[in-house]
C-alpha cells in the first residue's frame, strides 16, 4: 500500500513468519490491523503489543481483547463488517501521533505485565468464589431458590 498524506506504508501479511521475521516486521510497525471476525486468542494481536504496536480489531469475538481492553487504550475495537468504519479508525489513529504513541505505551504495557503467575492467581480466585457459592447456602446462589422454612 503505497503511503497517503503522510501515513505510512503498510503490509499485508499472510503467510507465517518466523521468530526473526516477525521480530523484524513488529519493530518497524506503528499499527496492527487484525481484521479476523473471531479469534479464540490472536497471539499476534499480543505479539505486536509487546513490541509496543497497538492493533485494531474486531469490536466482539477476539480473546486478547480480555488483556489489551479498549476500554483501558491498549487497543482499538471495530466492527470488522463495517470497512467505512474501520478505515476511518485506523486513519484517525495515523493522524493523530499523540493518541498512537498513548496506546503504544498501553498496549506495550498490557502485553508485557501479564504473567503466568497473576493470571492463575485471577482465574484461582474466580473460581474459589465460584466455589464458595456452592458452600454457602445464604448465598446469591441460592437466593432465587424458596427455602425449606417457608
Amino acid at each position: 500500500v503505497e503511503s497517503w498524506k503522510g501515513i505510512p506504508q503498510g503490509y499485508v501479511v499472510d503467510e507465517f513468519l518466523n521468530p526473526s521475521q516477525l521480530s523484524q516486521l513488529l519493530q518497524n510497525a506503528i499499527l496492527n490491523i487484525h481484521p479476523a471476525r473471531y479469534e479464540a486468542f490472536g497471539m499476534t494481536i499480543v505479539e505486536a503489543a509487546s513490541c509496543g504496536v497497538p492493533t485494531v480489531f474486531n469490536c466482539s469475538g477476539i480473546g486478547a481483547a480480555q488483556i489489551l481492553s479498549p476500554d483501558q487504550g491498549a487497543a482499538i475495537a471495530v466492527d470488522m463488517d463495517d470497512i467505512t468504519t474501520v478505515a476511518k479508525a485506523v486513519t484517525e489513529l495515523l493522524e493523530n501521533h499523540g493518541v498512537l504513541t498513548h496506546m503504544s505505551h498501553r498496549a506495550y504495557h498490557a502485553a508485557t505485565s501479564w504473567t503466568e503467575d497473576a493470571h492463575v492467581g485471577k482465574l484461582r480466585a474466580f473460581i474459589d468464589h465460584r466455589l464458595s457459592l456452592f458452600t454457602s447456602p445464604s448465598s446469591e446462589l441460592f437466593d432465587c431458590i424458596p427455602s425449606c422454612d417457608s
